[in-house]
């Protein structure tokens, strides 16, 4: 397969990864199997771009991010794995985080 497949699937990879995301959690969020996404990441598939656009919703990259080989594992790494986390919450569970960050974010601040 062509170049620009591999550094799609490593670059969704490292995205996947970067959030501490599972194969299956990532092909829960875009609508693919696991092992699907598995194929796209190991250059074994080759991806249409609307089942890339599909993937990097799921990421919460631009589709671009993928294709350019360029994702940010660092700064937005901790934002990127609470969104992926609140995605797949009902909204109650939604009401619960939000309610504890704001209990933790209330005691951090009395430690300061």
């Amino acid at each position: 397969m062509t170049h620009i497949y591999g550094i799609v699937g490593a670059t969704i990879r490292a995205a996947r990864t970067a959030q501490d995301m599972t194969l299956e959690e990532l092909g829960k969020l875009s609508g693919f199997n696991g092992s699907f996404i598995g194929q796209i990441e190991r250059n074994e598939k080759k991806t249409s771009l609307a089942t890339l656009s599909r993937i990097a919703n799921a990421l919460d990259v631009h589709p671009s991010t993928l294709i350019a080989g360029a994702v940010d594992s660092s700064k937005d790494a901790a934002d990127k794995r609470i969104l992926a986390i609140l995605r797949g919450a009902s909204d109650g569970e939604r009401d619960l985080i939000a309610t504890t960050v704001r209990h933790l974010s209330k005691a951090l601040r009395k430690l300061r």
